[in-house]
């Protein structure tokens, strides 16, 4: 099953901030070549937001949880190396698109030692948490989800 991120209202008025402070610079960039420079700076980084925007999803295969953010490498963590979930509000740069998040821990991928987590924001956040506890359902959950 596809689950699409969350969008939040931050991050939506961010989005509309990006296009806002773009419209004065595109009108001077004709006659301005600081602006000009400017603009092949910004452009790219709106266009990357609204990558973001548009491809940040979470799939639950058969057996791994895929996540794709945009034109990042996807991530594939089998399910068997998921440890534990949580609900967290954590605003730290992630895979979400939302500060109603799922805090995700699991063992440490491409040869690595340890755990590593990531955090996600699914639409339907209680509907992804009860099908991914169906395909591993030895995962713990730490809070009240």
């Amino acid at each position: 099953m596809k689950y699409r991120s969350k969008i939040g209202a931050i991050w939506i008025i961010s989005m509309i901030t990006m296009i806002w402070l773009n419209i004065p610079l595109i009108e001077k960039a004709a006659s301005n070549t600081t602006v000009f420079i400017v603009l092949l700076i910004m452009i790219p980084c709106d266009l990357y937001m609204l990558d973001l925007t548009f491809r940040t999803y979470y799939v639950l295969e058969k057996d791994h949880l895929f996540i794709r953010c945009g034109i990042g490498r996807p991530l594939k963590i089998p399910y068997k190396d998921i440890h534990t979930l949580k609900e967290t509000h954590n605003p730290l740069a992630s895979s979400a698109l939302s500060l109603d998040r799922i805090d995700l821990v699991f063992k440490a991928q491409n040869g690595g030692n340890g755990e590593d987590e990531i955090l996600i924001s699914p639409v339907r956040k209680l509907e992804f948490i009860q099908q991914l506890l169906l395909k591993a359902n030895h995962i713990k959950v730490l809070n009240n989800l």
